[in-house]
């Protein structure tokens, strides 16, 4: 039962990828900058994330450290000048 849920999960993530329809959000906390940037680099380097203002990027809305961390990504800082900031 959890590899077919596991399944419909992944077909409904690759749907709302083709269709445009995928939005992520990130949470505030001075903490988590970090780690929202790993999870931003980690997916643009898996190819689920476009490059930002591309045709089929996906919508992200951030909080404090959140924001701070898609703003850092859209103006496409590199990994290591991010974490230095």
């Amino acid at each position: 039962a959890d590899e077919s849920f596991g399944s419909q999960k992944s077909a409904l993530l690759r749907q709302a990828l083709q269709q445009g329809t995928l939005g992520m959000g990130f949470s505030a906390g001075g903490f988590l900058y970090c780690y929202h940037l790993g999870v931003l680099w980690e997916l643009a380097k898996q190819g689920v994330l476009p490059a930002p203002g591309t045709p089929g990027a996906i919508k992200m809305a951030g909080s404090s450290a959140g924001a701070l961390a898609i703003a850092t990504f859209a103006c496409g800082l590199d990994v290591q000048k991010a974490e230095q900031a």
